[in-house]
């Protein structure tokens, strides 16, 4: 199977910016960039093996479709200085009008947690498997992590 890590977002950014505001829109985004470079940099550094890839993506209005909509969200994604520019997409067929989405990524999800699991476990990272978690405290400095089997007591933990 394959994981894409996308820039997008499945709301368009004028739709999400006259909503939540420029500046949410941004840390949306930024937040976005950091999880697919800390995905990347996780991948390197423990040697995942995940099939990585980075890629560009496109959006795109067909010559039959309306393009105002996509001049819109070029023109928003503009405003907000994001790096989405209008492009050529490099497609078999005609289209109308593109966007340009960088930095995104492509993984094999399964390939990315079992062997994430294996690095972690060898660096003695206890993983607590077919455990649900009930209830997660700050505890002092601590995290207390109730469960159906009991309470772990962590410096941090990752629940997912």
């Amino acid at each position: 199977s394959t994981g894409h890590l996308d820039t997008s977002s499945d709301q368009d950014f004028q739709s999400l910016s006259s909503k939540w505001g420029q500046e949410a829109v941004l840390d949306y985004v930024d937040a976005k960039y950091a999880a697919i470079d800390t995905i990347e940099r996780i991948d390197r550094d423990y040697g995942l093996d995940c099939d990585f890839v980075r890629y560009d993506g496109y959006v795109y209005a067909e010559p039959e479709q309306d393009a105002r909509a996509m001049r819109k969200e070029i023109d928003a994604c503009r405003e907000l200085h994001l790096a989405y520019p209008e492009a050529e997409v490099p497609l078999p067929f005609p289209v109308e009008l593109g966007m340009k989405l960088p930095r995104n990524a492509r993984i094999d999800p399964l390939k990315y947690t079992v062997n994430l699991a294996k690095a972690l476990a060898a660096r003695g990272v206890p993983i607590h498997e077919d455990t649900r978690m009930e209830e997660a405290i700050d505890y002092s400095g601590k995290v207390l992590v109730k469960t159906n089997r009991g309470t772990i007591t962590a410096d941090a933990a990752v629940l997912m």
